[in-house]
């Protein structure tokens, strides 16, 4: 993959993470970008966590979310996936949590004008980007996002310390996965 001038310095790398624990999932299967925008993200503050496809990023939200201290933000993924696609990973993450702010990245944008909208909480920008339009985008991403509560990312209901029926049987799951791998 070509990804010359993909880490350009931007004149504006002030912006700021709304707050510093802001986390943003970024999902993509080259190495290169995840480890990049990895490196962007937390240089800027973000923390940060990654997946090379759409149902490992699927593994990693729902841990994520079902501890009010790790809840994730914002995922950024790249449509062109092997297996599940960005789009499908978007469309099984807005089923639990449809206020989750998801910016898709490509670096073609052949076909894209003929995807469904997913609803307001989505966004898109194209690959190679500056690290400034990467900060500019997810900021707006966020503050789009700002006003939706915690607790409907979550995939709960009511207080962030009551434990919803999904996140007990996720965490069942993740006990009986752990189990079978000693």
């Amino acid at each position: 993959p070509h990804v010359e001038g993909w880490l350009m310095t931007a004149s504006d790398t002030s912006v700021a993470p709304p707050g510093s624990t802001t986390r943003i999932l970024v999902v993509d299967d080259e190495d290169v970008i995840r480890t990049l925008t990895r490196r962007i993200l937390e240089d800027h503050g973000y923390h940060v966590l990654t997946s090379r496809d759409g149902p490992a990023a699927l593994d990693v939200a729902r841990l994520a979310m079902m501890l009010p201290a790790s809840t994730v933000h914002l995922v950024l993924t790249d449509i062109d996936m092997p297996g599940m696609n960005g789009y499908a990973l978007g469309r099984l993450l807005a089923l639990t949590w449809p206020d989750l702010p998801i910016v898709y990245m490509s670096g073609t944008t052949v076909g894209l004008a003929g995807q469904e909208s997913l609803g307001g909480a989505e966004h898109f920008i194209a690959k190679p980007f500056s690290e400034g339009e990467l900060l500019t985008t997810l900021r707006g991403a966020l503050r789009v996002a700002a006003p939706t509560c915690d607790s409907s990312r979550r995939g709960m209901a009511g207080d962030a310390g009551t434990l919803g029926y999904e996140t007990i049987a996720v965490a069942r799951e993740v006990r009986a996965a752990v189990a079978n791998l000693d």
